[in-house]
């Protein structure tokens, strides 16, 4: 049986974010069914106040843990070397470059 660590709600009542044991996230619909599965990340972190994107904590990219974010509908992430900082109440993401 799968233990869920932590679980974020969309701001916009779409998704459900759920960080599982030992590592890894489903993103799932209300009803839910499962919209994404995403291996290696700890846990979901934080929505976008539009609930477009998603950060997650723990992702493995080459040997480096990073922080990305996850575009939901798409299922894309954005580029690597961008971490990000947050967003403002006005639904701005702000970023950093490595």
């Amino acid at each position: 049986m799968d233990q869920a660590a932590s679980v974020l709600w969309s701001p916009d009542g779409r998704y459900l974010a759920v960080g599982k044991w030992p590592s890894w996230v489903e993103v799932v619909s209300p009803d839910g069914e499962k919209v994404l599965f995403l291996k290696e990340y700890d846990g979901p972190a934080a929505w976008s106040p539009d609930g477009k994107y998603l950060q997650l904590e723990g992702g493995v990219y080459g040997e480096e843990e990073k922080k990305r974010i996850l575009e939901v509908d798409t299922g894309s992430f954005l580029p690597p070397g961008v971490v990000p900082l947050g967003w403002d109440n006005r639904g701005l993401a702000y970023f950093l470059s490595e």
